[in-house]
């Protein structure tokens, strides 16, 4: 009878397990779909430098619910959708009619039109065009976007800004020297430089006919070399280097 009683038992917890599994189950899947998507994007204005993102499905069949933007300054929608097995995913698209910090908001439904979590809450932070540069700013003179800056100074104070999400980790100038190389100098954001004025120059010549070449660039660069990361990615240690030019007249060059 004890033995029998123990089997009983025994059943019933196995039982209880296989309930609780069952139960436990879509509480899981809500909780893995809670990190699908980026918190914060860009992009530029205009339909010319529109964004787009990457909204990753815990489980096959899943779909959006609700996807929306909160501003009438920001366009949304859904661009692409896949429920493949290997790859379940939506893509949405956006584009801003101007800049600003704009928000778009959409639930997950599973394949039972469950939905997995609570809204999921994406940021667009849009600038002119969307990139790295906000402004350079030497002397008197403000360029946006990245944009070279056509000067005739030879010192004036640089300030480098960049758009949201970014920040500099090191700032760098190179010029010319007599010798007809870039030699790299870091500097402070905000502190006064000296701009080159030596072009490139390139000489050759052919001993068989007795004939040479010279070249001499009319133009004298400047070379703002940024190092930055970017905090909004996943990897947000991970430098990258971009570079802005400064363009005057050149008045040397090494040949």
């Amino acid at each position: 009878m004890k033995k029998v009683t123990r089997k009983i038992i025994a059943a019933l917890i196995a039982v209880a397990m296989i309930i609780s599994v069952i139960v436990v189950s879509p509480a899981k899947e809500a909780s893995a779909a809670t990190q699908i998507a980026p918190g914060n994007v860009r992009c530029g204005v205009g339909l010319e430098h529109y964004g787009s993102f990457s909204v990753n499905f815990p489980s096959a069949g899943c779909k959006l619910s609700g996807l929306k933007s909160k501003s009438s300054n920001l366009v949304v929608k859904q661009t692409y959708y896949s429920t493949s097995t290997t790859s379940a995913y939506a893509r949405v698209s956006f584009y801003a009619k101007k800049t600003g910090t704009y928000k778009i908001v959409f639930k997950i439904k599973n394949k039972a039109g469950m939905t997995l979590g609570s809204t999921k809450t994406v940021r667009v932070h849009v600038s002119e065009t969307g990139g790295l540069v906000k402004s350079v700013t030497l002397g008197k003179t403000t360029v946006k976007n990245g944009n070279d800056i056509y000067t005739t100074v030879n010192k004036g104070k640089l300030t480098v800004k960049l758009n949201a999400g970014y920040k500099i980790k090191k700032l760098e100038v190179g010029k010319y020297n007599s010798n007809g190389e870039v030699q790299y100098k870091t500097v402070k954001n905000g502190k006064a430089i000296y701009t080159g004025n030596v072009g490139y120059s390139y000489y050759s010549d052919d001993y068989n006919t007795g004939t040479y070449t010279l070249s001499r660039d009319f133009l004298a660069y400047t070379y703002v070399r940024i190092t930055y990361v970017d905090t909004f990615s996943t990897d947000s240690s991970e430098e990258y280097i971009s570079t802005v030019y400064i363009v005057k007249k050149a008045t040397k060059w090494k040949v």
